[in-house]
């Protein structure tokens, strides 16, 4: 006698995902990993933005000081030119003693045993606008790179003719394809 044939047991019915279902699960899968890379990222990039918040910080120090010693050179050069018909003098050098008490006037040092900074002079010609920058202080200067991307910053507090003060930035960024 021939028995009949085994069946085999029938298999569990897995419910069926919509398209919609798979398409959201594989979406949040590629978020988790590009989640990932962006906080692997950041770890490895984390000591070099805190060196360049660091000097950034240290720029903002010196402003007050800068900013102090431009407004009394600004009134230095006002009465300077209210002296001499308009003009301006050829060095600030020029202004010591009768307008500024003396030449650390035109200078500031960050903290000691840090180099001195020395005011920048641009004698203004007869016929220049207000906006004209008469005199800056270098307030710093950093570097940022993180991965390929270089840039670097030099910061000024400068003083226009009109006697304005305004913060300069000067950002340089290297050009590929060299």
């Amino acid at each position: 006698m021939n028995s009949p044939p085994s069946v085999p047991p029938p298999l569990p019915i897995r419910p069926q995902r919509s398209a919609s279902s798979n398409c959201l699960l594989g979406l949040l899968g590629g978020c988790g990993a590009l989640v990932l890379v962006l906080i692997i990222g950041a770890l490895i990039a984390m000591p070099r933005i805190k060196r360049s918040l660091s000097s950034i910080a240290k720029v903002g120090s010196a402003t007050p000081t800068c900013v102090q010693k431009l407004q009394g050179l600004g009134s230095a050069l006002d009465q300077y030119s209210s002296k001499h018909k308009g003009a301006y003098p050829d060095k600030l050098t020029q202004l010591v003693p009768n307008y500024l008490p003396d030449a650390s006037a035109l200078q500031y040092v960050e903290k000691p045993g840090a180099p001195v900074q020395t005011v920048t002079y641009y004698k203004p010609p007869a016929n220049a606008a207000p906006q004209f920058v008469v005199a800056r202080f270098l307030t710093g200067h950093f570097d940022i790179n993180i991965g390929p991307a270089k840039q670097s910053q030099t910061l000024y507090i400068v003083l226009m003719k009109d006697g304005e003060l305004y913060q300069q930035t000067m950002s340089l960024q290297p050009i590929s394809g060299r």
